[in-house]
């Protein structure tokens, strides 16, 4: 997929979480980046939703896809299930630090964004808040990054297709971008020194 650029702006949410350990351990490391849900009823159809993810090791896509949950399950069986298949079935590398990338929704209502679907019912809300909690309690990572909707929705392009795994690979995406545009500014930042001198 051709992501769009994004600016990377010292001092934001990101750049903040982004330390020089953060950045080594995704460049280095395994990143589990997921977009939360807690599988609707409609999931499969127009309109559904599954957890999406995208796994990483050393900076490198290895495996992308969604978290089947059954949807005719209870709210509580399904985020049961998503814990379930995030401690079995995502297992970290051996001796590398593990980082979870997590979408941060915030409490508030908000439109249709520019990749695609965004909602506004508290209870539907509630529900992703809870798969978001989820996937926090189950996920053993040394690291945790959040990223807004508002923030990787800036990386998809015009055609983008909505689709979860999509979203999880977008939200990764724009943190490899922060982190290529940390690198630069922190190469600048040595050129300068260096001539200085």
């Amino acid at each position: 997929m051709n992501y769009v650029k994004v600016k990377a702006h010292k001092g934001n949410y990101l750049w903040k979480q982004l330390t020089p350990q953060v950045r080594a351990a995704i460049r280095e490391g395994y990143v589990l980046s997921v977009d939360p849900s807690v599988g609707s009823v409609r999931a499969g159809y127009e309109g559904g939703s599954l957890p999406g993810y995208a796994t990483y090791v050393a900076g490198q896509l290895t495996d992308r896809g969604v978290i089947t949950v059954p949807p005719v399950r209870s709210l509580q069986a399904r985020l049961w299930e998503i814990g379930r298949a995030l401690r079995e079935d995502f297992p970290s590398p051996p001796g590398m630090k593990v980082t979870l990338i997590i979408e941060d929704v915030p409490l508030k209502r908000w439109s249709k964004g520019r990749g695609g679907m965004m909602f506004g019912s508290i209870r539907q809300q509630a529900s992703l808040h809870k798969a978001i909690g989820a996937v926090l309690a189950s996920v053993r990572c040394d690291y945790i990054i959040s990223v807004q909707p508002v923030t990787w929705h800036k990386v998809v392009p015009g055609d983008y297709v909505k689709a979860d795994d999509n979203d999880a690979m977008a939200m990764a995406e724009v943190i490899h971008q922060y982190i290529s545009a940390m690198d630069a500014v922190k190469e600048i930042k040595r050129r300068k020194r260096g001539s200085a001198l």
